[in-house]
């Protein structure tokens, strides 16, 4: 579940090809991004060992639709760049 502020939304999550990550809150996130493909066949563009704090490891991606509406606003970062990284969920 995700809660911004006072709301609850059920989070409809999907993943096609291996590839292809899509995420859906309704009425507040249609998400889509695709990795970056990379020089070598079959790999994708990936950073490593940064100091990023959500994970090391990021792949390099593209917003094919991501749009997101809160707080009163309407952003579309279509076409943007995006990351996909594998999240530690562990705590302290």
């Amino acid at each position: 579940m995700f809660r911004p502020g006072d709301r609850e939304f059920a989070i409809l999550g999907e993943r096609f090809d291996g590839q292809v990550r899509r995420l859906k809150v309704p009425k507040m996130i249609d998400g889509e991004i695709e990795p970056i493909p990379g020089k070598k066949k079959g790999k994708n563009v990936v950073i490593r060992n940064s100091q990023y704090w959500i994970a090391s490891d990021i792949t390099v991606a593209r917003a094919n639709r991501s749009k997101f509406r809160a707080f009163g606003r309407n952003w579309d970062f279509k076409g943007l760049s995006a990351e996909i990284c594998e999240l530690d969920w562990s705590g302290p």
